[in-house]
């Protein structure tokens, strides 16, 4: 398809759109040097039977997601579908959390799983989380007052 002829070239002739209602948009991953490094350095980790999640609070309006998934987990086909549950499950339980994080998802070999089990996991995983990141900031917060 070019300015003056609209018929559609053979490449996108049978595409479909995007549906950007169910998108996940790169501004909501951790991509970059040093941003992986950055949240582990938090040292807020939980660990499930299917990955070890970490979290760092950020001050953006949204949560931002990052995926580690080792050779050890399966072959590209098996790790991509994990990728893919894993993104899905935390673009759908995100809205519904407490605070943004920037969490890095780090997952250990398992077989693939539902959408509803990786949801259930990450989510308890950020509900543990939050709570431990309320505790520090709480702490914190005590520990200026009684400085002051």
């Amino acid at each position: 398809m070019s300015a003056t002829d609209p018929t559609p070239s053979p490449a996108t002739r049978g595409a479909k759109p995007v549906q950007r209602e169910y998108a996940f948009p790169r501004s909501r991953r951790l991509t970059g040097e040093g941003t992986f490094g950055e949240v582990m350095s938090g040292r807020a980790k939980v660990l499930t039977p299917y990955f070890a999640a970490h979290t760092n609070p950020t001050t953006r309006a949204y949560s931002r997601l990052g995926l580690s998934v080792s050779r050890k987990v399966g072959k590209a086909n098996v790790r991509n579908h994990i990728k893919r549950m894993l993104r899905e499950a935390f673009r759908l339980g995100s809205p519904a959390w407490d605070a943004p994080y920037d969490v890095v998802l780090i997952v250990k070999h398992h077989l693939p799983l539902e959408l509803a089990q990786y949801r259930n996991a990450l989510d308890g995983a950020l509900a543990e989380l939050h709570a431990l990141w309320m505790k520090r900031q709480e702490r914190k917060n005590r520990k200026q007052i009684e400085e002051s």
